[in-house]
């Protein structure tokens, strides 16, 4: 029940025009899931300093934790598929604080 609610709380970030481009696109089990990646990396780099999309936060700091490494968070940020490194450290102050 949880993974479906995720799921549809990430498919809500992505735009209606984009949600109907890529089901044309998409094909295969778990679409919904593709579809919210594929969108929410899309939307990073199209406003890469106007918002976060949480896929990609969530990705680098699971990165972090079980890696702890900048290069591979690093080259991952240069393929758009997580955060920088600065904002894993970022939103680990912040956790922290909390």
């Amino acid at each position: 029940m949880a993974e479906i609610e995720t799921e549809e709380r990430c498919l809500n970030f992505a735009p209606d025009s984009l949600k109907l481009l890529s089901e044309g696109i998409l094909v295969g089990k778990e679409v919904g899931l593709k579809l919210a990646s594929i969108g929410q990396a899309i939307m990073q780099a199209a406003r890469p300093r106007v918002l976060l999309a949480p896929l990609q936060v969530g990705l680098g700091i699971q990165l972090h934790h079980h890696f702890a490494s900048r290069f591979l968070i690093g080259s991952f940020c240069c393929h758009g598929f997580c955060c920088s490194y600065q904002e894993v450290q970022r939103f680990g102050k912040n956790a922290a604080v909390d």
